[in-house]
């Protein structure tokens, strides 16, 4: 058999196993059991992720937000999926080739990264302290979301964060239980939760809260923190302009044209107020943002045999002012 003979049966495999209907035909379910918790639509985008988004490297971690198996289960059938013959035959092994890691920050915070790209990530924030990052306070005794005042308190806490998972990373760690070690890394203190959620998912606008302090430097730490859980579940976002940033996969290359794919590949929201109050801040690091994801996005797909698009889209939208539940 030819290499583009072979080739075209991997694309073939992986088009059944990205479709709700055929999915179960796959090879890849020869005397496998989908693991309980999936259901066939959550299969299909944990499977698209899995493959394509991570897999590939466009995007370093990703969280998971839909329905899969508890985080055993899920770890054992990832390990299962890396083991796949249709990703590890001779002919191919080298063009699937990647290295998936999973995060479990809290019961409803998993993450999976791709190893490779998500030490990148931590070499090039620690080594320009966080630069492309702004941090927006939302706690709820604020009539709107202000400019924090503390960039620095949160950027020396990512980085004890960020050292830490790197030397787990590059020690071979294949699961990791970051919430269990946080209390130890930041020496008694606590982290509001989006703020390293949203590192993790790339968000160049990370939402942080001051609780019902001056400034989120003050608060407190070991027992004295009873408070902070009940404070840092309300913000101030409800009331106010969002804008969303979203970006799309377009143009969706054959022969996936036919099938149901997710198209939203990032979504994230910020404070109107800062187009005009920070405006060359914002513009400055959107525009970084924008360029370290086009420069990322383009790399894997001139390298990727496995290609779902060769183009990407952005766009800003105004948010209504009546959302009684924004996701940080």
């Amino acid at each position: 058999m030819s290499v583009s003979t072979e080739f075209l049966t991997i694309q073939e495999e992986i088009c059944k196993l990205l479709c709700v209907k055929s999915f179960r035909k796959s090879k890849l379910f020869d005397g496998l059991k989908l693991a309980k918790g999936f259901t066939s639509q959550s299969w299909v985008q944990f499977y698209h992720d899995f493959l394509y988004i991570i897999g590939q490297g466009i995007r370093s971690s990703l969280l998971i937000d839909y329905p899969v198996p508890e985080w055993e289960d899920l770890i054992n059938f990832i390990e299962i999926l890396k083991k796949s013959t249709i990703l590890n035959n001779n002919n191919n092994a080298e063009k699937f080739k990647f290295e998936i890691i999973s995060i479990h920050l809290d019961d409803f915070l998993y993450f999976l990264s791709n190893k490779t790209v998500l030490l990148e990530r931590i070499q090039i924030d620690l080594s320009n302290n966080f630069e492309n990052y702004l941090f927006i306070d939302v706690s709820q005794k604020l009539n709107q979301p202000k400019y924090c005042e503390t960039q620095d308190y949160h950027k020396n806490q990512l980085k004890l964060i960020l050292e830490y998972l790197a030397e787990k990373l590059k020690s071979g760690s294949k699961e990791i239980l970051l919430d269990k070690d946080l209390e130890v890394i930041l020496k008694g203190n606590r982290i509001y939760l989006p703020i390293l959620s949203g590192w993790f998912c790339e968000y160049p606008i990370i939402y942080c809260n001051s609780s019902r302090y001056t400034q989120c430097s003050q608060c407190p730490s070991g027992d004295n923190c009873n408070d902070l859980d009940t404070d840092w579940n309300e913000n101030s976002l409800s009331s106010i302009e969002l804008q969303r940033y979203s970006v799309r996969q377009c143009n969706i290359s054959t022969p996936y044209q036919s099938l149901q794919l997710p198209k939203l590949l990032l979504s994230f929201t910020y404070p109107v107020f800062l187009e005009t109050s920070h405006k060359d801040i914002l513009d400055s690091i959107l525009n970084k943002f924008q360029k370290s994801l086009l420069n990322r996005f383009n790399q894997c797909s001139n390298e990727s045999q496995f290609k779902l698009t060769n183009q990407l889209e952005f766009n800003i939208e105004k948010l209504s002012n009546d959302i009684s539940n924004i996701r940080l």
